[in-house]
């Protein structure tokens, strides 16, 4: 989602869409695998930043770091299985 605003993105209009920045999230109770879906959000902001000269924040707009990654994980389910069958 789009940092400023309604948070959204024009897919039909990306090659002029600008924004100062990007959030993103994952619903972990909603995931059947919590931690893959977060490696995955966290791999792909890592790239993100990478390939646009940008940077990662945690939800209080503070640097992310290594040790705020590893609590984030570390509190998350590892598989939920429940969610199979709903």
């Amino acid at each position: 989602a789009s940092a400023t605003g309604a948070g959204t993105i024009d897919l039909t209009n990306m090659g002029d869409f600008a924004t100062p920045g990007l959030c993103l999230f994952i619903y972990p109770h909603k995931s059947v695998r919590p931690r893959h879906a977060f490696n995955e959000m966290v791999d792909c902001a890592l790239q993100l930043a990478d390939e646009l000269d940008g940077q990662v924040f945690d939800q209080h707009r503070e640097a992310w770091t290594k040790t705020f990654e590893q609590e984030k994980r570390a509190a998350l389910p590892v598989y939920q299985p429940q969610l199979l069958a709903s």
